[in-house]
Order: C-alpha cells, then sequence, then structure tokens
C-alpha cells in the first residue's frame, strides 16, 4: 500500500479515537518511509493515547531526532515525561518546545508548573508576573490546575478556567433526546480515573458506599485501571456496574450514558487526572457535577453544580464560580422530584 494513502488511513482512525486500528497504519507507514517525522509523531500519539507511554516516547525521540525543530515533538516528550514523573526532562522538553513556538497555547504556564514541581525557584515571581498580564488580556497562557498552586486571584483563576474550557473542551451538546423516560430510580454515574489507591477515592469511597440502594442506582464509569488494591475491590461491591471506558471513543461514552438512562454525571476530575473532559462537554446528562477532584471552577457552560460547602466555597466566592453550588447530593434529589 502506498505511504500517502497509509497516512490518510491513520488520520482518520485518530481522529475517530480508533487507536488501537491505527497503530497497524503507523507501523506500516514508519516501514515505508522510517525518515517522515511526521509518521513517527502520530504513532507516538497513537501509543500515548492507549497508555504505552516508554514506547510512545520512543517515536517522540525519533521525530525530534529526524527534524530537531519540530514542536510538537518536544511538546509531547514533555508530556510524557511528566505522566512517567521524570520533572525535570519534562521541564527542558517544554522550554525547547516553548523556544521553538513562544506562542504555543499555554506552554509557558506548564513551564511555570514544571519549575514548581523540581523545586526551580529561579525567578518564578517574573514568569508569574508575566503570565498573570497574558491571562488578563485573554491570551490562552496557563492551563487551571498548575495555576491553582500559585494564584490568589479567584478571579484570575475564574479567567484562565473560561479561557481553557473554550479552547480545549468547548460545548457539543446533542440536542437529539432532550426527553428521555423517567427510570424507577436516580441513576448516578461516577466517571474518573482514579478508580483505585489514589488519594481521591481513599476520600471518596466511603460515599459510595452509602449511597441508599432504594433511592438511588449507581455506576462507575472507569477511565483509569484496576490497580487490584483493597479500595479498589471494595468499590466494586458499591457500585451496579464499573465499567472501563479507558479506550472508548468520547462519542462512545456518551452513548453509553445516555444508554445508561444517567440522571447525574459526577465529574471526578475537573481539570486533574485521567479526566475526560470532551465527555462532559457533549452534555450526555441531564445534570453534571464537578466534584472532588478538582479545587476550582470548571469554567464550562456545561458544568451545572459544585459539590461544596461554606467552608470550602464562602458565600462571598461564589461569583466567581461558573457552576452553582450544592451542599449535598441531596438537594439534586429533591431538584429532580421537582422537576
Amino acid at each position: 500500500m502506498h505511504c500517502c494513502t497509509l497516512i490518510w488511513q491513520k488520520k482518520a482512525f485518530s481522529s475517530l479515537q480508533r487507536n488501537a486500528e491505527a497503530l497497524e497504519h503507523h507501523q506500516q507507514a514508519a516501514n515505508l518511509d522510517p525518515t517522515n517525522q511526521d509518521i513517527w509523531l502520530n504513532y507516538g500519539r497513537s501509543l500515548d493515547n492507549l497508555r504505552k507511554r516508554e514506547e510512545a516516547l520512543v517515536c517522540y525521540e525519533k521525530a525530534v531526532t529526524l527534524k530537531p525543530d519540530l514542536m510538537e515533538g518536544w511538546f509531547n516528550k514533555g508530556k510524557i515525561f511528566g505522566e512517567l514523573k521524570r520533572y525535570e526532562e519534562a521541564l527542558n522538553a517544554y522550554v525547547m518546545a516553548y523556544k521553538l513556538r513562544p506562542t504555543e497555547p499555554f506552554l509557558l504556564g506548564i513551564i511555570l508548573h514544571y519549575k514548581m514541581l523540581i523545586c526551580d525557584w529561579v525567578d518564578p515571581e517574573g514568569l508569574y508576573q508575566h503570565i498573570q498580564r497574558e491571562l488578563r488580556n485573554g491570551v490562552k497562557v496557563v492551563e487551571p490546575f498548575g495555576f491553582q498552586g500559585i494564584s490568589c486571584s479567584e478571579g484570575d483563576l475564574l479567567l484562565a478556567a473560561k479561557i481553557f474550557a473554550n479552547e480545549r473542551y468547548p460545548m457539543n451538546k446533542d440536542h437529539s433526546d432532550m426527553h428521555r423516560p423517567r427510570s424507577e430510580k436516580i441513576r448516578v454515574a461516577y466517571l474518573c480515573g482514579e478508580f483505585r489507591d489514589q488519594a481521591t477515592s481513599v476520600l471518596i469511597t466511603g460515599v459510595y458506599e452509602s449511597h441508599d440502594n432504594e433511592e438511588f442506582e449507581i455506576y462507575a464509569l472507569d477511565n483509569g485501571w484496576n490497580d487490584q488494591g483493597v479500595l479498589r475491590s471494595g468499590m466494586e461491591k458499591a457500585f451496579k456496574e464499573m465499567i472501563d471506558i479507558s479506550l472508548m471513543p468520547d462519542q462512545a461514552v456518551a452513548g453509553l450514558i445516555k444508554k445508561l438512562n444517567i440522571d447525574i454525571l459526577i465529574n471526578l476530575n475537573g481539570y486533574f487526572g485521567a479526566a475526560r473532559p470532551n465527555v462532559f462537554a457533549l452534555y450526555p446528562a441531564p445534570i453534571q457535577v464537578n466534584f472532588l477532584g478538582f479545587p476550582g471552577t470548571l469554567g464550562a457552560p456545561y458544568m451545572d453544580y459544585l459539590t461544596a460547602d461554606p467552608i470550602v466555597v464562602p458565600p462571598e466566592s461564589r461569583e466567581f464560580y461558573v457552576e452553582k453550588l450544592l451542599t449535598c447530593l441531596i438537594a439534586i434529589k429533591q431538584m429532580i422530584q421537582n422537576a
């Protein structure tokens, strides 16, 4: 098969998030044209999406070896190094990407975040002030998660979240099935990448176990993996079903949520961890809730509520949240029943 045809096919598979199918075409294309940096770059992206990070890193290394000024290769190397907790190497890769393309959205904020992770305090205030000025001018300069660790301005955090959500995860709501049958029980789905021995699950496993089975039917949509730990086995018993969505395309996950007739979809990641913001951007459930994993507003119009008490979000801070503030899920239950 001609190399150009293979490149077109693998791009089509990748755009549909069919990464496993794309791999075969990447391999064939790399064999036909091993000096093409774009082939190695896209090969790495598919491996990365399948969480084969070490293999993806090899592809990105080949890409930048073939074309040292390939910004995307350096940027993706930084991402992989970060996921592997090789933070200094991640910072070096991101700095190289910034030198090649200083206008790349959110990259300067990523650099600040990784400087903080390795305790590189060489002029952090100057970099922070520069990022703050750019942000207030509407520039796509900083991701919300890293900015939470340094910004003292709730207004700036709200602005950063709105800009990030609009750029990376804009709302793409399907209005075709707005009228859905009411289930006998309220169906709640928790979407998370950390149903394992991780801080989120340490905090919330007891909540799963405390649901009233007479009133609620709860599901876990797992974007992570099974670590075979004690917490995992306890969580599996609490849910009606735990479904692995880690390799499912966003549209397929949204379709699954609609098929399950989920009333309340809870986002336990926000912009942290193994998140799936694009699923929420499709608005597959009538009520979508931001809870626990991300310490702030997501800045997205498709997130209806944020669960927090008046200590976490004092009354005077409510103006800095896009979501309506909710103190407990009982209030959501009452709202559904009165709808």
